[in-house]
């Protein structure tokens, strides 16, 4: 258990909005992973980071008893050093993150 290191567990989904039951479901399942701590990485990409072993394995039963009927959804485990390693890519410049530096920073 002593090797376990912090993972971030990303949810993607594909879930059918054709109709105003499937939205009602869609909408249920997003605010099911909110709840539960997910934060959006972009439309359909939920995030969460994960500290044990157990932590996963409940984080995963909860995703699986809360699953809509029907859609897709995936769960990817990478370790906190692959999501750093993350790169960032946008054709625009207005979608990129930017960096905090000290002068952007307030203290209150």
């Amino acid at each position: 258990m002593g090797d376990f290191r912090t993972v971030r567990l990303l949810v993607m989904f594909d879930l059918p909005t054709e109709n105003h039951s499937d939205v009602k479901k869609y909408t249920k399942f997003r605010k099911f992973l909110i709840k539960e701590g997910y934060f959006m990485m972009q439309y359909s990409v939920y995030c969460k980071i994960v500290v044990n072993r157990d932590s996963v394995k409940w984080a995963i039963q909860a995703i699986k008893k809360n699953l809509p009927p029907s859609g897709s959804v995936c769960i990817l485990q990478v370790t906190e050093k692959q999501y750093q390693s993350m790169q960032l890519l946008s054709c625009r410049d207005e979608m990129m993150e930017k960096k905090i530096s000290v002068d952007n920073l307030l203290i209150f």
